[in-house]
């Protein structure tokens, strides 16, 4: 490689910035590309670009989703190269997708004329909350896409071996706030009121058990509560208190069938307990289900580089990559894992990538769009 990517990477290590807050990362990404004579597409996004480039011939539109946010976490990962902003780092990997994409989109130029067709960069804000794929879609420049592609850093796998899965990989994933309000009183007059702490915790053990019956064993789903909050002081019975969490599936029948089987166990107790109920509902990504044909040709391509292969299990995490696949149902997708070195987990304040991973990921993702496009 002509750049030093090593810097680059630590570059935007050191820099991570919250979703839709990625404004010097955009302008970092954008000032590589145009150094490049990379083209830039107007799309009118605060964060985040598309780049793009043209072939001498027409053919398939293709394009790669790197995303570009970091994670409210404090890194703890000791590096020389450490973030400047307290408590954000790029904890999931997105600054190796960045200089990935930028390192592949720069050798694709330099071969523009032995491509047929567009091949697009997507350089995406705001994965981290779910919702920045759909701020791109809105753009309107992605409508002729044939194909997505995307990768994530997977630090369980060691440099040199790629993950892959035919059908579905990642999970789907909702978001979820109930709040029950009952009435305040003296802790020692619990009659004078209604406590909303008991039922919030039997709808919680009974939504746990429940919920999951509605989906076969042999089909993943993950139904997780992450916080609950009631009252203020010991002798206080609070008015109302709430729970939060996420609820995830593979298949959207499930998925819709878990969320009416929620909504019903709520609804029933809050009734039976004498409780008004608001619930939040946060529709996440869907599943994302990749192409078998794609899967075949990213696993040849890789043994040719010399990649080892691991076909790996769906993993009940999301990614709003799916919003692409969704917006166009003509499209193929494709998401692999890509090693890192094997190591702390993503979303660990101890999480780093072993920067060798960059060169050899760059080689092989621009030989998997390079065959798309010809």
């Amino acid at each position: 490689m002509d750049k030093d990517w090593k810097e680059i990477f630590c570059w935007f290590h050191e820099h991570p910035e919250l979703g839709y807050q990625e404004y010097d990362t955009t302008r970092k990404i954008k000032e590589i590309l145009q150094k490049d004579g990379i083209e830039i597409v107007k799309t009118g996004l605060s964060t985040g670009l598309i780049a793009v480039v043209r072939g001498s011939k027409k053919g398939k539109n293709v394009a790669f989703r790197a995303d570009i946010d970091a994670l409210p976490i404090e890194e703890q990962t000791g590096l020389s190269y450490t973030s400047v902003h307290s408590g954000i780092m790029h904890a999931c990997g997105h600054d190796f997708h960045i200089t990935t994409a930028l390192a592949a989109a720069e050798r694709l130029h330099e071969k523009r004329k032995e491509i047929s067709g567009n091949v697009f960069f997507i350089f995406q804000p705001a994965e981290e909350v779910a919702d920045g794929a759909k701020t791109v879609i809105q753009t309107g420049v992605l409508k002729e896409v044939d194909e997505y592609y995307a990768f994530h850093a997977d630090p369980a796998l060691p440099t040199g071996t790629i993950g892959l899965k035919k059908g579905t990989i990642m999970a789907a994933v909702d978001q979820f706030k109930v709040t029950i309000k009952g009435k305040d009183a003296h802790a020692a007059m619990p009659h004078l009121g209604n406590n909303p702490i008991p039922v919030m915790a039997q709808m919680m053990l009974v939504l746990q058990t429940s919920v999951p019956q509605k989906v076969p064993a042999i089909h993943p789903s993950v139904l997780s509560f992450t916080q609950i909050c009631a009252g203020n002081t010991w002798n206080v019975i609070p008015e109302s208190g709430f729970f939060q969490g996420t609820m995830r599936s593979i298949l959207f029948r499930e998925r819709k069938e878990m969320k009416e089987r929620f909504f019903t166990i709520v609804q029933e107790f809050a009734t039976m307990n004498d409780m008004q109920v608001r619930i939040e509902w946060h529709e996440g990504p869907a599943p994302i289900v990749n192409d078998e044909g794609l899967c075949d040709t990213i696993e040849r391509i890789a043994k040719k580089n010399h990649f080892s292969i691991k076909h790996v299990e769906t993993n009940m995490i999301s990614d709003d990559f799916s919003c692409y696949l969704e917006a166009n149902e003509k499209a193929a997708g494709m998401y692999l894992k890509v090693g890192t070195g094997e190591g702390h987990p993503l979303h660990n304040s101890g999480f780093t990538v072993d920067i060798a991973a960059i060169e050899i990921a760059a080689g092989l993702l621009t030989d998997i769009l390079l065959e798309a496009v010809r």
